[in-house]
């Protein structure tokens, strides 16, 4: 379990560098960029930082990839998302500034949470073969909430309207998350074409691309406080949910460990959430 873990930890450090440059862009993109429909994603296209944020992006991307072709995605999903505290000394050095205590104690809070869940969760990996019937049910399911999310958000303010939108890009990365063991684990050197051929590739595609765009989104109208901790945890949860429907993995189910789950799970929504406020004061000064 030790080398998925590893790989994983790579990508989350390289999704916590992507997230901080994109970030810093959205956040300092022209009012007026957001004033036409898509306008804000189009000028980001011809920013350079934002641009290198997609770059580092793409290559956690590919260890995500790795990670999930050698693991179980109950086991790498937590790392991916936990990796969001990397983002604390990460900003602090783009920041050239030290981090302050309370931000460690944030860092160290998800971190424990995820260190005793992997060691209580005693995941099972599954079976290799996905449920494909099950695959496109959770996949159709979580698209419509998405898309239900969406339209209710455009009635909210923009605090209400991020969350909302945090929460639908974390339903479409979560069900990435599980699609690209899908893809990955079907893939066929001999046949690369057969993978163009199938509904998971396509779905991932446009589901992930949906993801970044809901995602920016949110990152333009509201503190990263409003949408990063909810996308992450519906992620997580997203995809653990794929990986028990789709692979048949499973958790631990005795009362001490369902116990010592659900404490870790709180202990990374509560760093996750005061890392979102960590994040949303330095972003005001």
């Amino acid at each position: 379990m030790l080398g998925p873990v590893l790989i994983a930890f790579a990508a989350a450090c390289g999704f916590a560098l992507s997230t901080s440059i994109q970030h810093r862009a959205a956040a300092t993109a022209p009012e007026s960029t957001g004033e036409r429909r898509g306008g804000l994603l189009r000028y980001l296209l011809t920013d350079p930082g934002w641009l290198l944020g997609v770059t580092v992006g793409a290559v956690a991307w590919g260890f995500h990839a790795w990670a999930l072709k050698r693991g179980s995605i109950v086991v790498v999903q937590p790392v991916i998302v936990s990796g969001i505290v990397v983002s604390i000394p990460l900003r602090a050095a783009l920041d050239r500034r030290p981090p302050s205590a309370k931000d460690m104690a944030s860092v160290l809070i998800t971190a424990v949470g995820l260190a005793v869940f992997l060691v209580m969760a005693n995941p099972t990996p599954g079976h290799p073969r996905p449920d494909r019937g099950a695959g496109q049910a959770l996949t159709s399911a979580g698209v419509l909430a998405a898309t239900v999310m969406v339209f209710a958000a455009a009635r909210r303010r923009d605090r209400v309207r991020a969350f909302m939108l945090g929460t639908a890009a974390g339903v479409l990365f979560g069900l990435a998350a599980g699609l690209i063991k899908v893809v990955v684990g079907a893939f066929d050197s001999s046949a690369p074409q057969r993978s163009l051929e199938s509904w998971p590739l396509w779905a991932l595609v446009v589901g992930g691309g949906l993801g970044v765009a809901l995602n920016q989104r949110a990152y333009r109208i509201a503190p990263l406080t409003a949408s990063m901790p909810i996308l992450n945890i519906v992620g997580v949860l997203v995809a653990l949910a794929f990986g028990v429907v789709v692979f048949g993995e499973t958790l631990a189910r005795t009362p001490l460990a369902l116990t010592y789950q659900a404490l870790s799970m709180l202990c990374m929504v509560t760093g996750l959430v005061q890392t979102g406020g960590r994040e949303r004061r330095g972003a005001s000064c």
